[in-house]
Formats: structure tokens, C-alpha cells, sequence
């Protein structure tokens, strides 16, 4: 959907504007480096837990409303 992409851009966005690996992300949210690639690329759409550690370790507020 238009919202899982939206996500996504703003997710890869905010991690490269702070200069962060996939791998530091990864680790801060508790998941693998390979599963936050696929949350970017869109292969895979992210829980409501996954997403709220994303947002919390890229310090971004995500509405999924």
C-alpha cells in the first residue's frame, strides 16, 4: 500500500540522515540486519512492536493511523 511505502522511505530516509548502518539499526531494534533491509525494500511489512523500536531508535514518531 501507499502507506507501507511511505513507511519505508521515511524509515531508510531518517536512518541514512543519521548516519546509520542497517546493522546499528538492526541491533537497536532487536531484529537482524536482514529483516530491516527487507522492512526498507518493502519485502516484508514490520509489526506494530518492530515498527515503534524503529521509530524509537531513528528518534521519529510514526502514526499508523
Amino acid at each position: 500500500t501507499s502507506k507501507n511505502h511511505k513507511i519505508m522511505h521515511i524509515i531508510k530516509k531518517r536512518r541514512l540522515e543519521l548516519e546509520l548502518s542497517q546493522s546499528a539499526v538492526a541491533a537497536m531494534c532487536e531484529i537482524t540486519q536482514p529483516q530491516l533491509s527487507n522492512i526498507e525494500t518493502g519485502k516484508n511489512k514490520a509489526n506494530t512492536v518492530t515498527l515503534e523500536r524503529i521509530a524509537k531508535a531513528l528518534q521519529i514518531e510514526i502514526t499508523l493511523s
